[in-house]
């Protein structure tokens, strides 16, 4: 796993998820504003795509433990607020008092509370914006905690497999607590984990026992975001093998680029699909797609000329310091 793990290999992989997710909500807000079904085919396509999301925390999870292994707590959870909050709150106010004009400004404030303290991933929040950043604050919070637990049955493959089958069991009374999306990939948190241990201590190969089991256990459960979390780990094992140094073509670059901006290309998605599908007064879909990707694109460029502005700052607060 050591090569798809890679900080290159990993933007790259990154990049190309979140492609799939803008492609995936393209399919899902089309039907839902305009009724109309996407060419033969391509609603299997797009919808099979949602895994790009599974492979995006897989991914991210792995990269937290070399983070959080190389500072203390402050400094982890600190950069993990930088990260996220600037970008994220100038979301949230563009959203609440764009598309939601219509809303008291009582409502609008609870919304916004609930999505910047991760709220929102509960189960019982009947209005949320998006659920994605709320679970990844939530998982943010955790992982410390998770890291330790997992540490302890690191190389010890007998609770390892036990582990795994409690992470496989408890992501169903999980998901009466927190929406599917976020607990029902509780297997998947795990195994990236797990994962961690083994590629820190240049085993990797290591993990393609535990990760077979996961796919064994996969054809036993009723869920399919459960079997998705099962699976993609050996997916990634697997790709691990035959991979080549991708960013040395055009098409890597692109994609590597797109990766490093996941954060604020996923926000603006969210804008462009969500919001402003049901404004665009073409029904191909092809037009669609390409007006999409465009509006994702300058969006998700002002969003991040808000957290380079924010850094700016900050660097020359540090310099005259």
């Amino acid at each position: 796993m050591d090569k798809i793990c890679s900080k290159a290999n990993r933007h790259f992989l990154m990049g190309v998820s979140i492609v799939a997710i803008i492609l995936c909500h393209i399919t899902q807000f089309v039907g839902t504003y305009k009724g109309i079904r996407t060419f033969i085919g391509g609603e299997f396509f797009f919808s099979s795509a949602a895994i790009g999301v599974d492979i995006f925390f897989f991914l991210s999870l792995v990269g937290l433990g070399f983070s959080f292994e190389k500072s203390n707590l402050i400094n982890f959870y600190w950069r993990r607020i930088k990260r996220i909050f600037p970008v994220y709150v100038t979301f949230l106010f563009v959203a609440l008092f764009w598309f939601y004009q219509d809303v008291s400004s009582y409502d609008r404030i609870v919304l916004f509370l609930q999505q910047i303290s991760g709220i929102s991933a509960l189960k019982f929040v009947l209005e949320r914006i998006e659920w994605y950043v709320p679970s990844l604050l939530i998982l943010y919070a955790l992982y410390p905690l998770a890291f330790l637990l997992v540490k302890r049955v690191y190389n010890n493959r007998r609770m390892e497999i036990l582990f795994l089958f409690v992470s496989i069991l408890a992501a169903y009374p999980l998901s009466k607590l927190f929406v599917n999306l976020f607990a029902m990939r509780l297997p998947l948190y795990y195994l990236a984990i797990l994962t961690y241990f083994y590629i820190r201590n240049g085993e990797s190969e290591k993990t393609a026992s535990i990760f077979l089991i996961a796919v064994a256990c996969s054809f036993f459960v009723q869920n399919q975001l459960i079997s998705y979390a099962c699976i993609i780990p050996l997916f990634l094992f697997v790709l691990n093998r035959y991979i080549v140094i991708i960013n040395e073509t055009r098409i890597g670059r692109a994609f590597s680029w797109v990766g490093k901006y996941t954060l604020e290309i996923y926000l603006a998605q969210v804008i462009a699909t969500k919001y402003f599908i049901r404004l665009i007064p073409s029904d191909n879909i092809i037009v669609i797609t390409i007006i999409v990707f465009a509006m994702t694109s300058v969006i998700a460029f002002l969003f991040n000329m808000v957290q380079r502005m924010l850094d700016s700052i900050g660097s020359q607060k540090n310099a005259k310091n």
